[in-house]
């Protein structure tokens, strides 16, 4: 389920919590055993030192989906924060990325 999923754009100063929804992957009864790995990178725009920061993400509580709190960036910036999570069937894992874009206007 690698796909992209479109974000508000947020304001260099502010914190935001951003909503990966693996919902339309799980099968019925099955959730998010474990939040694998989260990466950042650049889509579009220059950050040499990509300064988004992360914070400490969670599966929700329906287990369906996993929260990631956001901060920082730079103007003009948009970042592809991907999530990584094992579901619990073992043998399923699942990653959505999400493009954030920080702009001092929205």
């Amino acid at each position: 389920m690698t796909c992209c999923q479109k974000t508000t754009a947020k304001h260099p100063d502010e914190s935001v919590v951003v909503t990966f929804d693996f919902t339309p992957a799980l099968t019925t009864g099955e959730t998010i055993s474990a939040i694998d790995m989260i990466s950042v990178s650049i889509w579009a725009g220059t950050d040499p030192s990509v300064s988004l920061a992360i914070g400490t993400a969670a599966v929700d509580s329906t287990g369906m989906m996993v929260q990631v709190p956001v901060s920082g960036g730079i103007d003009l910036t948009t970042y592809a924060v991907k999530v990584q999570v094992t579901t619990s069937n073992a043998q399923k894992v699942l990653s959505l990325t999400a493009h954030l874009p920080v702009r001092y206007c929205q």
